[in-house]
């Protein structure tokens, strides 16, 4: 489980950054 919530939160992350620049 705890491989899913890595997985989830680098997917949000990137999102974020491309938001950012």
């Amino acid at each position: 489980m705890e491989l899913l919530q890595v997985w989830v939160d680098k997917e949000e992350e990137e999102e974020e950054e491309e938001e950012d620049q």
